[in-house]
């Protein structure tokens, strides 16, 4: 009881008392070990375990606050900025209750219906992604995609999927170990054997995190894939949830928020290779690369940039008012 009370007395003289920058900051560091997609909910809990220190009304007036300076500097992966702009709606109609019994408890609420909202909109995309991925043949990804996963995993009849490694980071490797586990064949292929491994295949299928000023953001390496399959005459499939639109609309210095995610070469390989000490862990490519861009509520044409900035906007409305009626 003692440390609590010391800590929030402490946390006063601080001009960002929970520390969410530096938690964030310190998650954008780490990402590069975890799945993308899912790490949302460790965005989530990072808010919810602010809540020990919440008191009263006006320690929920200054999370909000922190909420709202800090979400336009993570407007890569779109969905860590969909959640904090969630997050900040949310504590702003939270305080507009009067009277506000139960702060902690209120908060407490808000971020098990978050978590919630989030699992829903990951197995809608699941769903919608499933009837996409056909149903039988050869299809080609990179990287780790949670969605493309457990869509593959329900389309019994595909005989091979082939598995980009995505140097230097190697999460191709985790994707095709699961996919076998599920006895699905898999050939895992290096970056640069990407052109030859998909001859035979269908379509590609790219996991991405965002759409901002018309580029999509996705994982580094992606675009080998992209420019091989189009150049094979391959559709390109999109794949991500209703929560990487949030950023349509928004201005974002691109580079400066990419770059947040910079890893050490060496801390991945242990060794300094190719001329580089670092890379990012994240790039861009234009939608117009895009065949298809699949959400967890709709199917995007991938050119339309229109299109697309209207069910942007139709997706932000109908999730902050998901949000918005909980807590009136």
């Amino acid at each position: 009881m003692v440390t609590w009370f010391l800590r929030r007395v402490y946390s006063r003289f601080l001009k960002e008392p929970f520390r969410i920058r530096g938690k964030l900051e310190r998650l954008a560091r780490e990402l590069y070990s975890k799945d993308v997609l899912t790490s949302v909910f460790e965005v989530i809990s990072i808010f919810k375990d602010s809540i020990e220190d919440v008191g009263g009304k006006r320690d929920l007036a200054l999370l909000q606050k922190e909420a709202s300076e800090v979400k336009r500097e993570f407007a890569v992966p779109s969905h860590f900025y969909a959640i904090i702009d969630m997050v900040d709606t949310a504590l702003k109609t939270l305080l507009l209750k009067e009277p506000l019994k139960d702060p902690r408890g209120e908060a407490i609420r808000l971020f098990n219906t978050l978590e919630h909202e989030v699992s829903l909109e990951i197995e809608e995309a699941i769903a919608l992604a499933s009837q996409v991925v056909p149903s039988e043949g050869c299809i080609a990804t990179i990287g780790y995609s949670t969605i493309l996963k457990e869509a593959i995993s329900r389309a019994p009849r595909i005989d091979l999927v082939v598995v980009g490694e995505r140097y230097p980071f190697l999460d191709g490797r985790k994707l095709a170990r699961e996919l076998r586990a599920r006895r699905r064949k898999v050939i895992y292929t290096p970056d640069v054997n990407i052109y030859s491994s998909i001859m035979n295949c269908s379509a590609a299928f790219i996991p991405f995190y965002g759409i901002v000023s018309g580029k999509a953001i996705v994982d580094v390496g992606a675009p080998v894939l992209v420019h091989s399959a189009r150049d094979l005459g391959k559709p390109v499939i999109a794949l991500g949830t209703d929560l990487m639109l949030y950023t349509v609309g928004i201005k974002v210095n691109l580079s400066s928020a990419i770059n947040k995610y910079v890893i050490d070469v060496n801390a991945l390989t242990g060794s300094i290779e190719a001329g580089w000490s670092s890379i990012t862990m994240f790039d861009t490519i234009n939608i117009s690369h895009f065949d298809k861009i699949v959400v967890s509520s709709t199917i995007l044409p991938s050119g339309d940039e229109a299109v697309i900035s209207q069910v942007a906007e139709r997706v932000i409305e109908r999730l902050e008012d998901n949000v918005r009626r909980r807590f009136m």
